[in-house]
């Protein structure tokens, strides 16, 4: 039995966003994002660990599981989108 088209769309769009999702993840949490952030922080007497540990703690607040569900819908439905897109091109 073969799968149809739109199932391997949905199977590869699925794949994708779990990957896209992982990897902005992975940066908006990295330490080096987190120190950039912290040294762009105004207030010279609060030390740079203070600063680091405050903008994880914004971004984590940000993070509960229905925005990581929204962002992984958002990511499957723009890279169904750019398939569908490159598959209905002429050539």
């Amino acid at each position: 039995s073969s799968a149809s088209p739109s199932g391997a769309i949905g199977t590869s769009a699925i794949a994708q966003a779990g990957n896209l999702f992982a990897q902005r993840h992975v940066s908006k949490f990295s330490v080096a994002n987190i120190e950039a952030y912290a040294d762009k922080m105004p207030g010279m007497l609060v030390g740079k660990e203070v600063k680091c540990w405050r903008q994880y703690k914004e971004l984590a607040t940000a993070m509960d599981v229905q925005t990581i569900e929204i962002e992984i819908q958002n990511e499957i439905a723009e890279y169904t989108e750019t398939l569908i897109r490159g598959r209905s091109r002429p050539g």
